[in-house]
């Protein structure tokens, strides 16, 4: 998984097994790892996760970064920093799922896929309260592999296994 942030300055990416995201400055190739277990990692477990990241988007004002996991967690984590913001729970992910994240484009909602009904579901969550306030059910015949949300509008498109590609206006 990986991302620009900085507005381009910076990728950041995650190496599978580690428990770090790590970021490169583009202009003078400085690298930093900042933990997965946030800011203050408890019992010693700073060098260990139990998941692993599959997807990494950035918010719309670039400040946040959304990243989904294999353990049907999603982690909204500041820029730059180890600080988590909120952890997005009530669907579920495994190790051979292929979760996938969007923002809205106000940067209020998180769509994510999930496996609940064989990943033909995407489930969108308030990030402010961390709860779950709609689902696209059924939307495929097939697992939804990937998802987008236009920066321009409240247009979510999924892509599925069956070949499908389906666009929802005003999806929040």
């Amino acid at each position: 998984a990986m991302a620009f942030v900085n507005t381009g300055n910076s990728l950041i990416w995650y190496e599978r097994d580690t428990p770090y995201l790590t970021y490169l400055n583009i202009q003078n190739w400085e690298l930093i790892k900042y933990s997965l277990n946030g800011d203050n990692p408890a019992g010693g477990f700073e060098d260990h996760v139990s998941f692993a990241v599959m997807h990494l988007v950035v918010s719309p004002n670039g400040k946040y970064i959304c990243a989904a996991t294999d353990s049907s967690r999603n982690i909204i984590m500041q820029v730059g920093t180890s600080h988590i913001i909120r952890n997005l729970y009530g669907h579920q992910n495994d190790s051979y799922s292929q979760p996938r994240v969007a923002w809205s484009k106000n940067g209020k909602y998180i769509f994510g896929n999930a496996q609940d009904d064989g990943s033909t579901t995407v489930v969108v969550w308030d990030i402010a309260s961390s709860e779950i306030v709609r689902y696209f059910k059924g939307i495929h015949r097939g697992k939804v592999r990937d998802i987008f949300s236009s920066p321009h509008s409240d247009t979510l498109v999924t892509a599925s296994y069956d070949k499908s590609v389906k666009v929802w206006a005003n999806a929040m």
